[in-house]
């Protein structure tokens, strides 16, 4: 099988971070926190960085 190498794993974080801040965009008004309820984790890499 195939192992993850770190940059694998920053690749994929950076195109999860993209997909949220697309949906952030277009996400409907009555929907704030649903980011935040769908990826936890998105938010602890974003402010880590």
């Amino acid at each position: 099988m195939h192992k993850f190498s770190s940059t694998d794993r920053t690749k994929a974080n950076n195109v999860l971070l993209e997909i949220s801040n697309s949906e952030k965009k277009t996400a409907n008004c009555d929907r704030p926190n649903h980011l935040n309820i769908s990826f936890p984790k998105l938010s602890s890499i974003r402010m880590t960085k």
